[in-house]
Order: structure tokens, then C-alpha cells, then sequence
């Protein structure tokens, strides 16, 4: 019996059933050849498919490398040479999280750990050790929200150091791809208030943000892995993780802003700041609330 992957006879689609050309239907667009036999060669291809290894993903990668030139030549109309936006994002994300896995919480013991402003370790806090705090409620806001979860917050105080620290990474580790999204609307509401005159589209503000994050976190996977590669300390590696991370707002975002948005220096500087602001802002939103979070649920 013939496999049921094998086209018809007389070259017909298996999907519509209509006349097919050598690889793809030209009526529906299905790829005419099944994705059947070993395993590894499969595995190749749909990678291959997925990042457009035939150039595409090099080509995107190289135009990211200047900034801004990525997101001008694709708002230019230049599309199909070029991974989509969102597509290079995941990308980028998929890659961050990966170097990220070799990341494990420090040892408890050398800090005076404290939880919503209590210490946790050894009472009185030892002088010389640094301290470390989960969800200091600073704000009115987070102070009623600590009222409001008391009873979770008390409970985690009673949990070994360790443990506590343990689940914390491995918790940041779950929920902070899905948080850093968040990002990204955030910065394009920004780029529209600020180049709110120059008639661009929020879609092509957007186009930029993904861009910029993106740029972002190949950079920041790239410090990461190249730390870990020459055995750099946790404090040497996370230090290096912010430096790049600020590097890339103060030199990588004016830049491209210049490039995209064509002002005058003085006022692509001005707006990158704000842009840089918005972005802390932002940050200590989705990051303190994805901490809080994880906090809770332990």
C-alpha cells in the first residue's frame, strides 16, 4: 500500500487536491514533498524553516549589529530578506533564557536575607555580609499589598534561607520570558508620544521596540555566555549583565533613533533619556511584579 504522505498521481496537492508544481501547491502553498523519514534530518529542516538558515537569519542578524539599519530597510518595504520582527524576537528571547539556565541562586549564608523588610537569617544580621531583600514594600501600594498578603508572606518567613532562594531563581526563571513581553508595548506607546508629529504608524513603532529588544537581548546573552565561558564570579557576571544592558540604552538607542526617526542629534539624545526612563520605569514594574510573584507563590 502506498504511504499516505506520497502525492497523488499526476503531481496533485495533498491538501486541495488541485495540479501541483515540483515543491509547492501554487493554489493553497503547501510544500509538496512530506516531511517524513530520520529523524535528525527532519529536526534540521523545520529548524532551518524556522530561522530562515538560508541567509535570512545572517542577514537580519548582520543588519541588527547597526543600529537601527535593521528596522529602517524594513520600513523601506525591504521584508522578505529579513526574519519578521516578532520571529527574531523570539529568537532572541529563546537564546537569552537559554545562557540564563546556567544561572543558580548564591548561598544564603552569605547574606542577611530579608522578606517584605524582616530578616530571615541569623538574628542580628552579621556585619560584613551584604543584604539581600525579596519585595521591600516601599510604596503605599505595595504596603497594602503586603497587608493584603500577610498571611503568604509570613509563611515564606518561616522556610529555610536556602529553599526560599532556590525556588525564587527557578521561579524568575518560569515567569520572567512571558513578563519582559510586556516591554515592548510600553516602549512604542513611548516612541509615539515622543515622535507623535512625525506621522509614524504605532505598528512601525512597534517594528522598532521588537527590534531594540531584540538587540538587546543578543547582547545580553553575549556578555552572559562570554562570562560564563571565562569562569567570571556571579558578581562579576551580573555586573557585566547590567553594564551591557546600559551600554545598549545610552549608546545602541540613539543611534538607532537617529537612523529611523531622522532628528537633529540633540533631540535624539533628549528622547533616547526619556525613552531610558520609561524603560526603568517599566522595568521596575515588570520586574518587581514578576517578583512578587514568584515571591508568593513559594
Amino acid at each position: 500500500m502506498d504511504d499516505a504522505s506520497t502525492p497523488p498521481a499526476g503531481g496533485s496537492c495533498l491538501n486541495c487536491g488541485r495540479p501541483a508544481g515540483p515543491r509547492f501547491c501554487g493554489h493553497c502553498g503547501q510544500e509538496i514533498e512530506a516531511r517524513r523519514g530520520p529523524l535528525l534530518p527532519l529536526l534540521r529542516e523545520i529548524l532551518a524553516d524556522w530561522l530562515s538558515l538560508d541567509g535570512t537569519f545572517l542577514r537580519t542578524l548582520a543588519a541588527l549589529l547597526r543600529p537601527g539599519r535593521l528596522t529602517e530597510r524594513y520600513l523601506a518595504g525591504r521584508r522578505t530578506a529579513y526574519l519578521r520582527p516578532f520571529r527574531l524576537y523570539l529568537v532572541a528571547s529563546l537564546l537569552l533564557f537559554s545562557s540564563l539556565l546556567s544561572l543558580r541562586a548564591p548561598d544564603a549564608g552569605r547574606y542577611n536575607l530579608y522578606v517584605a523588610g524582616q530578616l530571615v537569617t541569623e538574628s542580628p544580621p552579621v556585619k560584613g555580609r551584604p543584604n539581600l531583600t525579596l519585595f521591600q514594600p516601599k510604596s503605599p501600594f505595595d504596603r497594602w499589598l503586603a497587608r493584603l498578603r500577610a498571611a503568604e508572606l509570613e509563611r515564606l518567613r518561616d522556610q529555610p534561607p536556602q529553599e526560599i532562594l532556590d525556588a525564587l531563581f527557578s521561579g524568575l526563571r518560569r515567569v520572567l520570558p512571558g513578563a519582559l513581553i510586556f516591554f515592548v508595548p510600553f516602549l512604542a506607546l513611548g516612541l509615539k508620544l515622543l515622535y507623535r508629529r512625525s506621522g509614524v504608524l504605532f505598528v512601525d513603532h512597534l517594528i522598532f521596540a521588537l527590534h531594540l529588544q531584540s538587540a538587546l537581548f543578543f547582547a545580553l546573552a553575549g556578555s552572559w555566555l562570554v562570562c560564563r565561558l571565562l569562569g567570571a564570579s556571579l558578581f562579576a557576571s551580573l555586573l557585566t549583565y547590567v553594564l551591557t544592558g546600559l551600554l545598549m540604552l545610552l549608546i545602541y538607542l540613539p543611534l538607532a533613533l537617529h537612523r529611523v526617526y531622522r532628528q537633529r542629534r540633540r533631540w535624539t539624545m533628549l528622547k533616547a533619556l526619556l525613552l531610558v526612563f520609561i524603560y526603568s520605569q517599566v522595568a521596575q514594574l515588570v520586574l518587581g511584579g514578576a517578583m512578587l510573584l514568584v515571591t508568593l507563590r513559594l
